[in-house]
């Protein structure tokens, strides 16, 4: 949605620097240099700049960073409504404001601080939740493993009856027949 800056009313057409200006905000988002121009001409189409594009702005034409102070609290209020828009420090004993500038940094550079803290600490406790799944995981192997404590030592005594003397014959004779029919095929 485009704003237009109103002109007061008046009877017959815009003058040349009017409609120049209501153009320029128009299309602010495609203007990177003001040039020499006077901030006063200016400020409407500074307005609806980002803060990037201001810094950009100011490097280039150097003369309106001693009247922008008032486009950097918008910007302040604009992007960080529950900061406060002014601070001020003391310094050699004597109280001084601090450019909304370097306001509107400092408070950028604590959200930049901040989502950086968020993102390590998100990405711990996914770390965390994973290792913990992995945990309960159920793996594939491909030999049986028994625990040492369930392993059972295998006690050879002599069985009491004839019977199971017998049996245990046959079944060693069936064991070695059988493995002696493996190896051959």
């Amino acid at each position: 949605m485009l704003i237009v800056e109103k002109a007061p009313p008046r009877k017959g057409p815009l003058s040349l620097t009017q409609l120049a200006r209501i153009k320029c905000i128009q299309n602010a988002h495609l203007i990177n240099d003001i040039g020499q121009a006077p901030y006063h001409l200016v400020e409407p189409i500074l307005k609806k700049k980002t803060a990037k594009a201001l810094r950009v702005i100011e490097e280039q034409s150097p003369q309106i960073v001693a009247h922008d102070d008032p486009l950097w609290q918008c910007l302040i209020q604009r992007d960080f409504s529950e900061r406060p828009c002014e601070q001020i420090t003391i310094k050699n004993g004597r109280k001084t404001k601090v450019p909304a500038r370097e306001l509107y940094e400092k408070y950028a550079r604590e959200r930049e601080l901040q989502r950086r803290t968020a993102t390590q600490n998100l990405r711990q406790i996914t770390r965390n939740l994973t290792l913990e799944r992995n945990k309960n995981k159920v793996k594939a192997v491909d030999h049986i493993v028994t625990p040492k404590s369930i392993r059972k030592p295998i006690v050879v005594s002599r069985p009491r009856s004839v019977l199971l003397q017998r049996a245990m014959q046959q079944n060693k004779m069936r064991a070695q027949y059988l493995s002696q029919n493996i190896k051959k095929k």
